[in-house]
Order: structure tokens, then sequence, then C-alpha cells
């Protein structure tokens, strides 16, 4: 999964990401930082260097990145969209979401949307059943 998300990240194949590539995808993502906030990031990362590498960036994503938004902010967002297959009525929550529907949701609602590939790579990263659903819970 990091692999995936350093590749993508790591547009120009460089092997290595400089912090404009880790100011992009945040903002892409919607995570907002001070820049203040980002040089602290970038300097607890790299010790001070002008590079980030793969194995630098696994740190700073299990320890800092990890934060930003919760479990439990992501599953409540999914929740309100959890109902039944025609979409419409009060049915009971399910307690999963179909993943292409959260697919579409993804690159086409909201004032940051994905692209495909950056949807791709969400979607790589969660399970979905062999029905084409994803638990809320495990996601």
């Amino acid at each position: 999964e990091y692999k995936a998300i350093f590749a993508h990240m790591d547009m120009d194949k460089k092997k290595h990401l400089v912090k404009d590539d880790l100011v992009r995808q945040l903002a892409l993502f919607g995570f907002t930082r001070t820049p203040a906030q980002i040089d602290e990031m970038w300097m607890e990362a790299t010790n001070g260097k002008s590079t980030l590498e793969f194995d630098e960036f696994v740190i700073m994503i299990d320890g800092k990145m990890r934060g930003l938004v919760s479990r439990e902010m992501v599953q409540n967002a999914l929740t309100v969209i959890d109902k039944n297959e025609d979409g419409v009525g009060l049915a009971p929550p399910t307690g999963t979401i179909l993943a292409d529907t959260l697919e579409n949701m993804l690159c086409e609602l909201g004032d940051d949307k994905l692209t495909a590939e950056e949807a791709d790579i969400f979607m790589q990263a969660i399970k979905i059943d062999k029905a084409g659903y994803a638990k809320i819970d495990n996601i």
C-alpha cells in the first residue's frame, strides 16, 4: 500500500519526494496544514534533507499522517451514504457501501474531487468482498 502511494506521489519517477510533492498530495486529499506545520513534518521526516526517501515516507505516514483524518471520521461520513440499494428512503444502515458507488463519489463529489488514478489507489487500499461491497468498519 505504501509503495503504491509513494509511486503515485513521485509523479516524475525520481524515486524520492520533494516537499512540493507532499504539499500537492495533502491538498488533493483535502488535508489542510499551515506552511509551518508542513515544514515541521518535513524536517522531522527528512532530518533537514531536501528529499524524502521511501523508508522515511513510511515512518512519516505511520507517525504523522495517521492523525489527520481519524478512522471514526471516515466511517461516520460513509455511514451517512449507507442506505438501501435504490438510494431512497430511510432504510436501516447496512454497514456496507457498494465499492463502485464509493469510487464514483470520490471522483464526482465535493470541491476536491479525486482523479481516477487517485481513486484507484484509495480503492486498492480497502477490502472489497466478492459481491462488490466494502464494510464501512474496515475502511
